[in-house]
Protein backbone atom coordinates (compact mmCIF):
# COMPACT_ATOMS: atom_id res chain seq x y z
CA UNK A 1 0.00 0.00 0.00
CA UNK A 2 1.49 3.34 -1.09
CA UNK A 3 1.91 6.43 1.06
CA UNK A 4 0.45 9.83 0.13
CA UNK A 5 3.40 12.22 0.46
CA UNK A 6 3.85 13.34 -3.12
CA UNK A 7 3.70 17.01 -2.12
CA UNK A 8 6.65 16.49 0.24
CA UNK A 9 8.55 14.66 -2.48
CA UNK A 10 8.09 17.68 -4.72
CA UNK A 11 9.32 20.02 -1.98
CA UNK A 12 12.45 17.90 -1.50
CA UNK A 13 13.14 18.10 -5.22
CA UNK A 14 12.26 21.76 -5.72
CA UNK A 15 13.36 23.01 -2.27
CA UNK A 16 10.49 25.50 -2.30
CA UNK A 17 8.71 26.56 0.85
CA UNK A 18 4.95 26.18 0.86
CA UNK A 19 2.52 26.48 3.75
CA UNK A 20 -0.35 24.18 2.85
CA UNK A 21 1.34 20.86 2.05
CA UNK A 22 1.03 19.39 5.55
CA UNK A 23 -2.67 20.30 5.79
CA UNK A 24 -3.34 18.89 2.31
CA UNK A 25 -1.58 15.60 3.15
CA UNK A 26 -3.45 15.32 6.47
CA UNK A 27 -6.76 15.77 4.64
CA UNK A 28 -5.71 13.16 2.07
CA UNK A 29 -4.70 10.66 4.79
CA UNK A 30 -8.03 11.13 6.59
CA UNK A 31 -10.06 10.69 3.42
CA UNK A 32 -8.18 7.57 2.34
CA UNK A 33 -8.02 5.94 5.79
CA UNK A 34 -11.74 6.31 6.44
CA UNK A 35 -12.49 4.75 3.05
CA UNK A 36 -10.51 1.59 3.78
CA UNK A 37 -12.49 -1.55 4.48
CA UNK A 38 -10.75 -3.14 7.45
CA UNK A 39 -8.68 -2.27 10.52
CA UNK A 40 -5.80 -4.26 9.08
CA UNK A 41 -5.78 -2.08 5.95
CA UNK A 42 -5.91 1.11 8.05
CA UNK A 43 -3.06 -0.12 10.23
CA UNK A 44 -0.89 -0.94 7.22
CA UNK A 45 -1.72 2.42 5.61
CA UNK A 46 -0.90 4.42 8.75
CA UNK A 47 2.30 2.55 9.56
CA UNK A 48 3.56 2.95 5.99
CA UNK A 49 3.10 6.69 6.43
CA UNK A 50 4.97 6.63 9.74
CA UNK A 51 7.99 5.01 8.13
CA UNK A 52 7.92 7.31 5.12
CA UNK A 53 7.52 10.44 7.25
CA UNK A 54 10.44 9.49 9.48
CA UNK A 55 12.60 9.03 6.37
CA UNK A 56 11.43 12.35 4.91
CA UNK A 57 12.34 14.12 8.20
CA UNK A 58 16.01 13.74 7.22
CA UNK A 59 15.47 16.54 4.71
CA UNK A 60 15.53 19.98 6.28
CA UNK A 61 13.11 21.43 3.73
CA UNK A 62 10.22 19.23 4.90
CA UNK A 63 11.31 18.17 8.42
CA UNK A 64 8.87 20.42 10.30
CA UNK A 65 5.96 19.61 7.98
CA UNK A 66 6.61 15.87 8.27
CA UNK A 67 6.64 16.20 12.04
CA UNK A 68 3.26 17.95 11.93
CA UNK A 69 1.75 15.07 9.93
CA UNK A 70 3.40 12.51 12.24
CA UNK A 71 1.85 14.18 15.26
CA UNK A 72 -1.55 14.16 13.55
CA UNK A 73 -1.24 10.40 12.92
CA UNK A 74 -0.15 9.72 16.51
CA UNK A 75 -3.10 11.73 17.84
CA UNK A 76 -5.97 10.66 15.60
CA UNK A 77 -4.86 7.15 14.62
CA UNK A 78 -3.22 6.20 17.94
CA UNK A 79 -4.68 2.66 17.87
CA UNK A 80 -3.09 1.93 14.48
CA UNK A 81 0.45 3.30 14.80
CA UNK A 82 3.60 1.25 15.23
CA UNK A 83 4.52 1.99 18.87
CA UNK A 84 8.13 0.93 18.33
CA UNK A 85 8.78 3.85 16.00
CA UNK A 86 10.07 7.23 17.09
CA UNK A 87 7.51 9.77 18.29
CA UNK A 88 7.17 13.16 16.60
CA UNK A 89 9.11 16.09 18.04
CA UNK A 90 5.79 17.84 18.69
CA UNK A 91 4.46 14.82 20.59
CA UNK A 92 7.63 14.55 22.68
CA UNK A 93 7.61 18.26 23.50
CA UNK A 94 3.94 18.15 24.53
CA UNK A 95 4.57 15.17 26.81
CA UNK A 96 7.55 16.83 28.51
CA UNK A 97 5.64 20.09 28.95
CA UNK A 98 2.56 18.31 30.31
CA UNK A 99 4.46 16.74 33.21
CA UNK A 100 7.31 19.23 33.64
CA UNK A 101 5.90 20.86 36.81
CA UNK A 102 5.20 17.52 38.50
CA UNK A 103 8.57 16.08 37.46
CA UNK A 104 10.51 19.13 38.65
CA UNK A 105 8.70 19.04 42.00
CA UNK A 106 9.40 15.34 42.48
CA UNK A 107 13.03 15.63 41.33
CA UNK A 108 13.76 18.05 44.17
CA UNK A 109 12.30 15.63 46.72
CA UNK A 110 13.96 12.59 45.16
CA UNK A 111 17.43 14.14 45.17
CA UNK A 112 17.00 14.85 48.89
CA UNK A 113 15.37 11.62 50.03
CA UNK A 114 16.70 8.90 47.73
CA UNK A 115 20.13 7.38 47.34
CA UNK A 116 22.12 8.36 44.27
CA UNK A 117 21.93 4.78 42.97
CA UNK A 118 18.13 4.73 43.03
CA UNK A 119 17.82 8.27 41.69
CA UNK A 120 19.99 7.40 38.67
CA UNK A 121 17.64 4.52 37.88
CA UNK A 122 14.71 6.94 37.82
CA UNK A 123 16.24 9.22 35.19
CA UNK A 124 14.25 7.76 32.25
CA UNK A 125 11.16 9.01 34.11
CA UNK A 126 12.56 12.27 35.49
CA UNK A 127 14.46 13.30 32.35
CA UNK A 128 12.37 11.97 29.46
CA UNK A 129 13.71 14.64 27.12
CA UNK A 130 17.10 12.86 27.19
CA UNK A 131 15.72 9.41 26.38
CA UNK A 132 16.93 8.12 22.98
CA UNK A 133 15.35 6.70 20.95
CA UNK A 134 12.09 8.15 22.26
CA UNK A 135 9.35 5.92 20.86
CA UNK A 136 5.57 6.20 20.98
CA UNK A 137 5.65 3.23 23.37
CA UNK A 138 8.03 5.09 25.72
CA UNK A 139 5.83 8.17 25.66
CA UNK A 140 2.71 6.19 26.57
CA UNK A 141 4.46 4.41 29.42
CA UNK A 142 5.92 7.65 30.86
CA UNK A 143 2.56 9.40 30.59
CA UNK A 144 0.79 6.59 32.45
CA UNK A 145 3.60 6.42 35.03
CA UNK A 146 3.17 10.07 36.04
CA UNK A 147 -0.63 9.93 35.86
CA UNK A 148 -0.57 6.99 38.30
CA UNK A 149 2.01 8.73 40.49
CA UNK A 150 -0.11 11.86 40.70
CA UNK A 151 -3.42 10.09 41.36
CA UNK A 152 -2.54 6.93 43.29
CA UNK A 153 0.82 7.56 44.96
CA UNK A 154 1.66 11.19 45.59
CA UNK A 155 -1.52 12.09 47.60
CA UNK A 156 -0.66 9.48 50.25
CA UNK A 157 2.98 10.46 50.75
CA UNK A 158 4.06 12.78 53.53
CA UNK A 159 7.66 12.42 52.41
CA UNK A 160 9.41 10.22 49.89
CA UNK A 161 11.02 7.07 51.22
CA UNK A 162 13.32 4.77 49.30
CA UNK A 163 11.36 1.69 50.25
CA UNK A 164 8.02 3.08 49.05
CA UNK A 165 9.51 4.41 45.80
CA UNK A 166 10.97 0.97 45.05
CA UNK A 167 7.56 -0.58 45.71
CA UNK A 168 5.92 1.96 43.40
CA UNK A 169 8.41 1.23 40.60
CA UNK A 170 7.72 -2.49 40.97
CA UNK A 171 3.97 -1.82 40.90
CA UNK A 172 4.43 0.11 37.63
CA UNK A 173 6.41 -2.78 36.11
CA UNK A 174 9.49 -0.60 35.73
CA UNK A 175 11.64 -3.45 34.44
CA UNK A 176 14.75 -1.48 33.52
CA UNK A 177 17.66 -4.00 33.86
CA UNK A 178 19.68 -1.54 35.96
CA UNK A 179 16.76 -1.25 38.40
CA UNK A 180 16.61 -5.05 38.76
CA UNK A 181 20.37 -5.03 39.41
CA UNK A 182 19.94 -2.24 41.97
CA UNK A 183 17.37 -4.24 43.98
CA UNK A 184 19.29 -7.51 43.88
CA UNK A 185 22.56 -5.76 44.79
CA UNK A 186 20.91 -4.17 47.83
CA UNK A 187 19.60 -7.57 48.98
CA UNK A 188 22.93 -9.26 48.30
CA UNK A 189 24.72 -6.58 50.31
CA UNK A 190 22.41 -7.27 53.24
CA UNK A 191 23.01 -11.03 52.97
CA UNK A 192 26.76 -10.49 53.09
CA UNK A 193 26.38 -8.98 56.56
CA UNK A 194 25.20 -12.35 57.86
CA UNK A 195 27.00 -15.72 57.79
CA UNK A 196 24.12 -17.84 59.07
CA UNK A 197 22.31 -19.34 56.02
CA UNK A 198 19.15 -19.81 58.09
CA UNK A 199 18.98 -16.08 58.79
CA UNK A 200 19.84 -15.40 55.14
CA UNK A 201 16.87 -17.52 54.13
CA UNK A 202 14.59 -15.55 56.47
CA UNK A 203 15.83 -12.32 54.88
CA UNK A 204 15.11 -13.61 51.38
CA UNK A 205 11.68 -14.91 52.37
CA UNK A 206 10.91 -11.54 53.91
CA UNK A 207 11.70 -9.80 50.63
CA UNK A 208 9.72 -12.40 48.69
CA UNK A 209 6.68 -11.70 50.86
CA UNK A 210 7.08 -7.95 50.54
CA UNK A 211 7.35 -8.07 46.73
CA UNK A 212 4.51 -10.57 46.34
CA UNK A 213 1.92 -8.27 47.94
CA UNK A 214 2.79 -5.29 45.72
CA UNK A 215 -0.11 -4.86 43.28
CA UNK A 216 1.24 -4.80 39.72
CA UNK A 217 -0.31 -2.50 37.13
CA UNK A 218 -2.20 -4.05 34.27
CA UNK A 219 -0.49 -3.15 31.04
CA UNK A 220 2.87 -3.08 29.36
CA UNK A 221 6.25 -2.92 31.15
CA UNK A 222 8.77 -0.12 30.68
CA UNK A 223 10.99 -2.35 28.52
CA UNK A 224 8.84 -4.78 26.50
CA UNK A 225 11.87 -6.87 25.50
CA UNK A 226 12.55 -7.88 29.14
CA UNK A 227 10.48 -10.00 31.58
CA UNK A 228 8.17 -8.27 34.04
CA UNK A 229 10.02 -7.04 37.13
CA UNK A 230 8.03 -9.05 39.66
CA UNK A 231 8.65 -12.23 37.69
CA UNK A 232 12.39 -11.53 37.49
CA UNK A 233 12.62 -10.79 41.22
CA UNK A 234 10.60 -13.88 42.13
CA UNK A 235 12.85 -16.12 40.03
CA UNK A 236 16.01 -14.55 41.47
CA UNK A 237 14.80 -14.86 45.07
CA UNK A 238 13.82 -18.50 44.52
CA UNK A 239 17.30 -19.28 43.21
CA UNK A 240 18.93 -17.54 46.17
CA UNK A 241 16.69 -19.39 48.65
CA UNK A 242 17.66 -22.72 47.07
CA UNK A 243 21.34 -21.82 47.44
CA UNK A 244 20.75 -20.91 51.11
CA UNK A 245 19.14 -24.28 51.74
CA UNK A 246 22.11 -26.05 50.17
CA UNK A 247 24.48 -24.12 52.46
CA UNK A 248 22.35 -25.00 55.47
CA UNK A 249 23.21 -28.70 55.01
CA UNK A 250 26.91 -27.91 55.49
CA UNK A 251 26.47 -25.19 58.09
CA UNK A 252 27.94 -25.82 61.55
CA UNK A 253 26.98 -23.06 63.99
CA UNK A 254 29.65 -24.32 66.41
CA UNK A 255 32.32 -23.12 63.99
CA UNK A 256 30.95 -19.58 64.08
CA UNK A 257 31.74 -16.93 66.63
CA UNK A 258 29.30 -17.58 69.42
CA UNK A 259 27.69 -14.56 71.04
CA UNK A 260 26.78 -15.35 74.63
CA UNK A 261 23.05 -15.82 74.98
CA UNK A 262 22.99 -15.40 78.73
CA UNK A 263 22.67 -12.04 80.33
CA UNK A 264 20.09 -9.39 80.91
CA UNK A 265 17.30 -8.63 78.48
CA UNK A 266 14.88 -5.76 78.26
CA UNK A 267 11.33 -7.01 78.53
CA UNK A 268 8.66 -4.99 76.76
CA UNK A 269 4.89 -4.98 76.88
CA UNK A 270 4.64 -4.26 73.15
CA UNK A 271 4.58 -6.87 70.42
CA UNK A 272 7.47 -7.97 68.21
CA UNK A 273 5.88 -6.14 65.26
CA UNK A 274 5.57 -2.92 67.28
CA UNK A 275 9.16 -3.22 68.49
CA UNK A 276 10.48 -3.74 64.95
CA UNK A 277 8.49 -0.80 63.56
CA UNK A 278 9.45 1.50 66.45
CA UNK A 279 13.15 0.87 65.83
CA UNK A 280 12.63 1.30 62.11
CA UNK A 281 11.26 4.77 62.88
CA UNK A 282 14.31 5.46 65.05
CA UNK A 283 16.54 4.52 62.11
CA UNK A 284 14.58 6.55 59.53
CA UNK A 285 14.59 9.64 61.73
CA UNK A 286 18.32 9.42 62.36
CA UNK A 287 18.05 8.67 66.09
CA UNK A 288 19.76 5.33 65.44
CA UNK A 289 22.68 5.85 63.07
CA UNK A 290 23.73 2.26 62.30
CA UNK A 291 24.08 1.94 58.53
CA UNK A 292 23.50 -1.83 58.49
CA UNK A 293 19.92 -2.61 59.41
CA UNK A 294 20.74 -6.21 60.33
CA UNK A 295 22.94 -4.92 63.17
CA UNK A 296 19.85 -3.32 64.71
CA UNK A 297 17.84 -6.52 64.30
CA UNK A 298 20.61 -8.61 65.91
CA UNK A 299 20.67 -6.37 68.98
CA UNK A 300 16.88 -6.53 69.28
CA UNK A 301 17.00 -10.32 68.97
CA UNK A 302 19.70 -10.68 71.62
CA UNK A 303 18.65 -8.01 74.13
CA UNK A 304 14.85 -7.71 73.87
CA UNK A 305 11.96 -9.97 74.66
CA UNK A 306 8.23 -9.50 74.84
CA UNK A 307 5.76 -11.04 77.26
CA UNK A 308 4.53 -13.32 74.49
CA UNK A 309 7.96 -14.18 73.02
CA UNK A 310 10.93 -15.10 75.19
CA UNK A 311 13.17 -15.41 72.13
CA UNK A 312 12.82 -13.11 69.11
CA UNK A 313 14.52 -14.41 65.98
CA UNK A 314 16.27 -12.15 63.51
CA UNK A 315 14.16 -13.65 60.74
CA UNK A 316 10.92 -12.74 62.50
CA UNK A 317 12.17 -9.23 63.16
CA UNK A 318 13.31 -8.78 59.55
CA UNK A 319 9.91 -9.81 58.24
CA UNK A 320 8.10 -7.38 60.54
CA UNK A 321 10.71 -4.63 59.97
CA UNK A 322 10.13 -4.57 56.22
CA UNK A 323 6.50 -5.73 55.99
CA UNK A 324 4.71 -3.35 58.33
CA UNK A 325 0.95 -3.80 58.65
CA UNK A 326 -1.34 -0.80 58.95
CA UNK A 327 -2.63 -1.89 62.36
CA UNK A 328 0.97 -1.96 63.64
CA UNK A 329 1.51 1.62 62.41
CA UNK A 330 -1.69 2.76 64.12
CA UNK A 331 -0.84 1.04 67.40
CA UNK A 332 2.67 2.56 67.44
CA UNK A 333 1.17 5.98 66.68
CA UNK A 334 -1.10 5.62 69.74
CA UNK A 335 1.87 4.46 71.80
CA UNK A 336 3.85 7.57 70.86
CA UNK A 337 0.90 9.78 71.76
CA UNK A 338 0.81 8.16 75.20
CA UNK A 339 4.54 8.81 75.60
CA UNK A 340 4.03 12.49 74.78
CA UNK A 341 1.40 12.68 77.49
CA UNK A 342 3.99 11.42 79.98
CA UNK A 343 6.16 14.50 79.41
CA UNK A 344 5.38 17.10 82.08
Amino acid sequence: MNYHLQLFDQLISNKEEENEEASAIIADIKETAFALRSEQEIRLFIQNHQLALLEHKNFDSVCGKCDKVLHFIETYFHDFVNEKLQISDIGKEKLCNQYSDLINEMKCEMQTCLSEKLYINLQPMTEPENDKPFTIYSARYISQFWENWNSDFKPFLNALEEETVVSYLISQNFNQPTFFKYITSEITGELHQEDDPYIQEHVLLSYAKRFSIIPAKIGDPFRPEYPHIKQSLEEWLNREIKQCRKRQKKYDPEQQTIIPKDGYKIETSISVAQTAYLFKLFSKSGIITNKVQLDILHVLSEKFRSKKAEFITVGSLHNKYYNVEERTKESVKELLKELLNQIE
